[in-house]
């Protein structure tokens, strides 16, 4: 990641935070206007070694990752109280629910594909079909998924729906 000096100060640069530092100062640069672009190729390798505090330290956990992603959707697409439909009613989809809940956000709905989860409640409300996804088009979509393929076969359905991603929807996972 290559930024201008000044770009960063203009935000109050990096600070000390329960997650990733870098992955703060990348949100609030979006979250202030900030927009991103990525060069084609390589510019930098280096090696990862097993002590890395990106590997070692609690503020690179998943649960810190969970806990920042949160925080800034909380101030943006979620702002005003917008409830989330989160897509994957697995241990994913679950952990986010806990944390949206956990930091006072509104969970909506889970949408998942596995007939034996619709029709359950989980964390207070109901898990969907993706047929029925469409009742929930004002809320914010969240596709929560770890197996391979899940985020693609979300994401042609959220646009079927005529959501767009970003402005509608995201991949958190």
């Amino acid at each position: 990641l290559l930024l201008r000096a000044d770009v960063v100060a203009l935000i109050g640069g990096y600070r000390e935070t329960r997650w990733p530092e870098d992955y703060d100062l990348i949100l609030r640069l979006w979250e202030a206007g900030g927009r991103f672009g990525k060069v084609p190729e390589s510019l930098l390798q280096w090696r990862e070694g097993a002590n890395r505090l990106s590997r070692t330290h609690p503020a690179y956990s998943e649960e810190a990752f969970r806990r920042c992603k949160i925080h800034f959707l909380l101030r943006s697409h979620l702002a005003g109280g917008r409830g989330a439909v989160i897509w994957g009613a697995g241990p994913v989809g679950k952990a986010f629910a806990r944390e949206l809940q956990a930091q006072g956000g509104k969970l909506t709905a889970f949408v998942d594909r596995a007939p034996n989860k619709v029709g359950q409640e989980i964390h207070g409300v109901k898990v969907v079909a993706p047929e029925d996804a469409g009742r929930f088009q004002e809320e914010f979509h969240l596709a929560a998924v770890a197996q391979p393929g899940g985020r693609e076969e979300i994401r042609e359905d959220l646009r079927g729906l005529g959501l767009k991603e970003i402005d509608d929807f995201l991949a958190m996972a």
